[in-house]
């Protein structure tokens, strides 16, 4: 929620700003092959960019960016500012966007989520899955097109097709059943995630891009392969 509004030129008492990523501009990039292997990718690709400029010439437009700019040129100039941000990927977007000085940001990284873990499962899906030994494979933020869900949907619908039926592909955050052996949940508390790692078969983490991703780490934690 950078804006204008938000004036960190003249504040006096020390500032911390947190800062998780800044994958918008990446992630369009990333979008452009995804476009162009399409039919009628080039037209598709080429009618986006137009509504950009569009929305840029009538003023509709407002790139997280080049407001975020506005707000590190101020924060350039007082010393009472300071960055944090989640992984050393983000601390190199800070230096390769706004060429910022990176001593002037600090990498916390997240805490781990497995060691909070509780046998009692919340969700009654999940529930049943677990209780009843399906071998399932775990996709998360399969709402987000970032995590690239219309791929492995499609794939995993083939890996059923060719005699995997007793594989089910469980994902977070997408409501919509896609096809018989999908279980779509939708967002569950963060003891439920840890469990649903705890007992999938594998994970599926096939992210356009991501800062770092720690869900990878957290399956690795209780010896799942991760894909």
């Amino acid at each position: 929620y950078w804006g204008k509004a938000f004036d960190v030129q003249n504040i006096k008492v020390p500032c911390i700003c947190v800062v998780h990523d800044l994958c918008s501009e990446d992630y369009e990039d990333s979008q452009v092959p995804e476009l162009l292997n399409l039919p009628w990718g080039w037209y598709l690709f080429n009618r986006k960019r137009l509504g950009w400029h569009k929305r840029r010439i009538l003023g509709q437009w407002k790139d997280p960016l080049l407001q975020m700019k506005n707000i590190m040129e101020m924060a350039h100039s007082n010393d009472n500012v300071q960055f944090i941000t989640v992984s050393d990927y983000s601390l190199r977007s800070f230096q390769y966007h706004f060429d910022y000085p990176i001593e002037r940001v600090k990498v916390l990284y997240s805490c781990p989520r497995v060691n909070l873990v509780k046998e009692g499962v919340e969700d009654s899906v999940l529930k049943e899955v677990i209780l009843s030994g399906k071998k399932y494979y775990l996709m998360l933020s399969a709402n987000r097109d970032l995590k690239n869900p219309k791929h492995t949907f499609n794939a995993f619908r083939r890996f059923v097709e060719c005699g995997h039926k007793d594989a089910f592909l469980l994902t977070t955050g997408c409501k919509e059943r896609m096809f018989d052996n999908h279980i779509p949940l939708g967002y569950i508390c963060d003891n439920d995630l840890v469990l649903a790692m705890k007992h999938c078969y594998a994970l599926l983490f096939p992210s356009f891009m991501e800062g770092f991703g720690y869900p990878p780490i957290e399956a690795m934690e209780y010896g799942k392969p991760v894909l």
